[in-house]
């Protein structure tokens, strides 16, 4: 049994990248259940094949280092004993000068490989993946999860990556479902990437990361009737970071109820059609309603 005070920074990155790797694992037959329940058995195959295909980037941001140095200083910091062992990693980080500091060309490398902990996959720190590995994890909004679909030989590679100290379950299903809703289709024998309901060659709408947050907030309740563990539970901004899209979802509710089975089909399958041929104007409408709401609280 290794002592946690005195592990080094590398033993904390992997003893942590291997404790969520583990849990991924051990939990991805009720993940997988819980997605077939919901999008239905014929989709069994497209789900397991697309979810066994996922790669996991883990890494750490400012913030969280601000709030494991301001929880941990407390008296009384019961509540994040299990994260007390990596207080090493983090006097590192900050003594190295990796800690608040300004993102450019020349500390782009070394900056990110301290920032990120670790992966599912070595692959994620290849030649050809490693520069959207750093630019993950170095992102202006880092501090959320954040799924990606990167084209590769006429497919894509799907990469999830988690901010481990500010990643919950509930934003876990949020980008699980738009990696198990991504694909790669044809448009004029031309590859387009479709994640979702969104297509790459449109307008980005905030209404598609809606209907997302709607769909997998519904297959994460089927897979806590299942399973009433935590898969990610480093999470320490639980109180202080709020799901951005649960604020809309009263505007689409109508809708979402009425045209369920038909959004469903058109999130995991190429059919969007049928939901813009069934609900064109009202989908318009709502989609510009939610634009000036997210507008007006800027």
């Amino acid at each position: 049994m290794l002592e946690r005070g005195t592990m080094s920074v590398d033993t904390i990155k992997n003893d942590l990248t291997s404790i969520i790797n583990k849990k991924i694992k051990n939990y991805s037959s009720i993940i997988i259940e819980s997605f077939v329940e919901f999008y239905g058995e014929k989709y069994r195959p497209i789900i397991l094949n697309r979810f066994t295909n996922i790669s996991y980037l883990y890494y750490i941001t400012d913030l969280d280092i601000f709030y494991i140095v301001k929880e941990l200083s407390k008296k009384n910091n019961e509540e994040y004993k299990n994260i007390i062992f990596t207080i090493p990693y983090i006097i590192y980080l900050i003594q190295n000068k990796f800690y608040k500091q300004k993102v450019t060309r020349h500390n782009f490398y070394e900056l990110g490989l301290n920032k990120i902990i670790g992966a599912s996959s070595n692959a994620l720190f290849s030649e050809s993946l490693i520069q959207y590995s750093i630019a993950l994890a170095l992102r202006d909004d880092n501090e959320n999860s954040y799924e990606i679909n990167i084209p590769m030989n006429n497919d894509i590679k799907r990469i999830i990556a988690l901010p481990i100290f500010s990643s919950d379950d509930r934003s876990f299903f949020h980008e699980l479902n738009h990696a198990i809703c991504s694909q790669m289709t044809f448009r004029d024998k031309k590859p387009i990437i479709k994640c979702g309901l969104e297509y790459e060659d449109k307008d980005k709408l905030y209404i598609y990361e809606i209907i997302n947050d709607k769909i997998s907030l519904e297959i994460y309740n089927i897979f806590k009737s299942k399973c009433h563990d935590k898969i990610l539970d480093f999470n320490i901004l639980n109180k202080e970071l709020t799901n951005a899209y649960e604020s809309y979802h009263y505007l689409i509710d109508s809708f979402y109820e009425h045209y369920k089975e038909k959004l469903k089909s058109s999130s995991i399958d190429d059919i969007f059609q049928i939901v813009e041929k069934d609900a064109k104007k009202q989908f318009e409408d709502l989609s510009n309603i939610v634009e000036n709401k997210k507008s007006n609280k800027k």
